[in-house]
């Protein structure tokens, strides 16, 4: 939508999770959808628009676990591999525990389906999107921790600070006129709070 209202055109490439970051890094035209934002990533993007709070929680069609060794304790937890999610499950891990880390996200989903994880450890958004209707709602704790998620780009995109300002005014205006909201509903994220629009592009 913002591509359409930019009159941009926009080509999507679907890139594993473990090697997202570094070709878009290394892409004077890259820009990643969407992307957490931290310390440690802050100097390798361009932070072009936050469109999303994050909160990292754990899943479960059992038991609404609202902390990492809980969840452990259990069982095996899924994880994207490659992700500080995964490398904060492996630091809690005990040797007798078990963290099952994947590189697409319907592997989790498939994993939880058939018994063979307890929980999954993810951002709530992406779970809620993913897991089928036609299944029992997952029982979901207290976020573990928390982010923003950002459209950003390559540090050597040209003219970036321009695109960002570009893209700001637009989204304004998806907000302003109710579109996001229908984005953020067919997404099933009608719950989210929106999220205030600003130029800043540093932490």
């Amino acid at each position: 939508e913002l591509c359409r209202r930019m009159q941009r055109e926009c080509q999507y490439k679907s890139v594993p999770w473990r090697r997202v970051q570094y070709v878009v890094a290394a892409d004077p035209q890259g820009i990643v959808l969407n992307l957490g934002r931290n310390a440690e990533r802050e100097d390798l993007f361009f932070w072009l628009l936050e469109v999303l709070p994050t909160p990292n929680v754990l899943a479960s069609p059992q038991w609404p676990f609202s902390s990492l060794q809980d969840a452990l304790q259990y069982g095996p937890v899924a994880v994207m591999a490659g992700t500080p999610r995964a490398a904060e499950l492996n630091e809690l891990r005990q040797p007798d525990q078990q963290v099952i880390e994947v590189n697409q996200p319907q592997q989790a989903v498939d994993l939880l389906k058939a018994g063979r994880v307890v929980a999954w450890y993810e951002i709530e958004q992406r779970i809620r999107y993913l897991w089928p209707d036609d299944l029992p709602a997952l029982r979901f704790g207290e976020p573990i921790s928390a982010s923003r998620s950002y459209i950003a780009a390559s540090p050597m995109y040209l003219d970036a600070s321009a695109l960002a300002q570009e893209m700001t005014s637009h989204f304004k205006a998806m907000q302003a006129d109710g579109s996001w909201k229908v984005i953020l509903e067919h997404y099933r994220l009608a719950h989210v709070a929106p999220v205030p629009v600003s130029l800043s592009h540093q932490l």
